[in-house]
């Protein structure tokens, strides 16, 4: 299986931040908009911990939402790739044992304004 790399993806900035893709950029725009306070890139979250194989130390396997919206976690994915399925697997595992957060993923405009109304 090929991994497929991140094509057009362009940083840009908006309201003091550094955004990885345009996209996430107009989820942020939306989120100002409807005066929706978030953080970007701001929390990390080990999905698998550390362990050892062999004598082989693996490390930890981390996660770090775009968006943090209470307690959303918010992945905003315009192309997702063969690596981030491998990702998302690992990342659903641990919401499913967390219930406390809410994991969404958006790829558009349409899919952002549904989680508008889910987050107002």
């Amino acid at each position: 299986m090929d991994n497929k790399k991140v094509i057009n993806a362009t940083k840009v900035e908006f309201d003091g931040k550094l955004f990885d893709s345009k996209l996430e950029v107009r989820f942020a725009m939306l989120l100002k908009e409807s005066n929706i306070d978030y953080e970007y890139n701001k929390l990390t979250i080990e999905v698998m911990p550390k362990f050892t194989y062999n004598n082989e130390h693996i490390r930890a396997a981390k996660y770090t939402p775009d968006f943090v919206v209470n307690n959303y976690l918010i992945e905003v994915k315009g192309y997702p790739t063969d690596a981030w399925k491998v990702r998302r697997k690992l990342i659903l595992n641990y919401m499913h044992s967390h219930p406390e957060w809410k994991y969404r993923e958006v790829h558009n405009i349409t899919e952002m304004r549904n989680l508008m109304k889910e987050l107002a």
